[in-house]
């Protein structure tokens, strides 16, 4: 029975081939009398949308977040690793009193990434309308390493788990934020802090790992510069110290000040993202993990119809129609991949990019994304095996930020409100031709 339906497969691939030696006006698919060219227009609903959010990272990201948000269940830390010279092995080594230390780092340049909820209450250094948000940087026992680095490395149940040295706080503001040229990002403010000089004295260490998040209660987010591979965006810490020598002026000993200072790049810095959207919200996050696995029913969804038979007709077009929801964060310019799984799992699976079928780019006002599953489905349609498949349509969707990795959150619309579709139209030769 195979065999025989294979050869009346090719039987009918080979006929476009002979009606070419035909007339032009007798060869047109569907032009004889009694021809369906559109058998079926119909679409499928998904069974199911599973959300599913690990704990993620960003690792040697063009661009990393600070902040929280609790209306979307954001949450989103830096982590810094500094490697640098011991104080002591200086020469000499600098005076206590005389040494200073600076973090410095460059924040972003686009409005789209900042949100600074909070109002100023109209201090002199701000002014009358800036808004801000108090971050906390910390000083923690130095115990994590840069690979598979993920949320619950260094929190539990929202919890710190790593040992806290010492802290320091400061605020930044949206009169941070603009400045330099918006199309790039080596223009953006660099911002200094100053760090307490004890934390980089001991002489024991030679690494120190901070970590910058925002303040309890505090609602908002800062883009922060960090590519791992360009020293001029990391995070980096000056170190400065100054002593008084003499030098001798006509014989006069003249008191002389002496000054060194020393950049040091973040040997590694990731952010941490922690994505915990209200129950039955569907969200897409940045990181590694964010994703929503979809199935829908298998394809064709009447095996025994002949008007799916591939045979005597074709699968036309299939659409995937996915519609978003606000709230989110940095939706603009997210682009959105879409998976063919074979798993179907809570756990979340493994996506590469031999899994990928489509991918779509959200514009400015984007309020649904379509993609071209007309391939995918006709792999599914023409099995090597059957010419018929029993097995539901598995998928996942995920952010793709590859190269310049940006903090964001797209939501997707409740799926009993507005539900995701695939929409798809078959065309079948005419009756006259018959079946094998």
């Amino acid at each position: 029975m195979q065999l025989f339906r294979r050869l009346g497969l090719l039987t009918f691939i080979a006929l476009p081939v002979v009606f070419m030696a035909c007339d032009e006006s007798e060869s047109t698919l569907g032009g004889l009398p009694g021809g369906r060219v559109s058998a079926v227009v119909d679409s499928l609903v998904t069974e199911a949308l599973l959300p599913f959010h690990r704990p993620q990272n960003m690792v040697a990201a063009g661009r990393h977040c600070v902040g929280r948000s609790d209306s979307l269940g954001l949450e989103s830390v830096l982590l810094i690793r500094m490697d640098y010279q011991p104080v002591s092995l200086w020469s000499p080594p600098p005076v206590a009193d005389a040494f200073t230390a600076y973090l410095s780092f460059k924040m972003d340049n686009r409005a789209s990434l900042a949100w600074f909820p909070q109002v100023s209450p109209d201090p002199p250094e701000l002014g009358e309308s800036a808004r801000y948000l108090d971050l906390e940087l910390l000083l923690v026992a130095d115990s994590l390493g840069y690979d598979g680095l993920a949320w619950e490395d260094a929190f539990a149940d929202g919890e710190l788990r790593l040992g806290v040295l010492d802290r320091i706080q400061f605020r930044v503001s949206s009169a941070d934020t603009a400045f330099g040229d918006g199309s790039d990002p080596l223009t953006g403010r660099r911002t200094w802090r100053a760090l307490p000089a004890a934390w980089f004295q001991p002489a024991d260490t030679s690494s120190r790992l901070l970590l910058l998040r925002a303040l309890p209660g505090q609602q908002g987010f800062t883009p922060i510069l960090g590519a791992g591979w360009a020293a001029e965006l990391r995070p980096r810490v000056r170190f400065a110290s100054m002593r008084i020598d003499t030098i001798l002026v006509d014989n006069v000993q003249v008191p002389d000040t002496v000054r060194d200072t020393s950049f040091v790049a973040a040997t590694w810095q990731t952010s941490l993202i922690r994505d915990t959207a209200a129950p039955g919200r569907l969200t897409l996050s940045t990181g590694w993990a964010g994703q929503v696995l979809a199935q829908l029913p298998p394809f064709p969804p009447d095996a025994d119809n002949p008007d799916y038979d591939p045979v005597g007709s074709t699968l036309t077009e299939a659409w995937l129609r996915v519609p978003l929801a606000d709230p989110g964060y940095n939706v603009t310019g997210a682009k959105v991949n879409l998976y063919a799984v074979s798993l179907f799992d809570s756990a979340g699976v493994d996506l590469n990019a031999d899994q990928l079928i489509a991918t779509r780019t959200i514009a400015d006002g984007d309020s649904l994304l379509q993609f071209n599953l007309t391939p995918h489905l006709r792999r599914i349609w023409i099995n090597d095996d059957s010419l018929r498949n029993t097995d539901p349509i598995r998928l996942a969707l995920k952010l793709d930020d590859y190269n310049l990795l940006q903090p964001r959150q797209v939501g997707l619309a409740d799926p009993l409100q507005q539900p995701t579709r695939l929409f798809y139209t078959i065309s079948r030769a005419p009756d006259s031709w018959g079946r094998p």
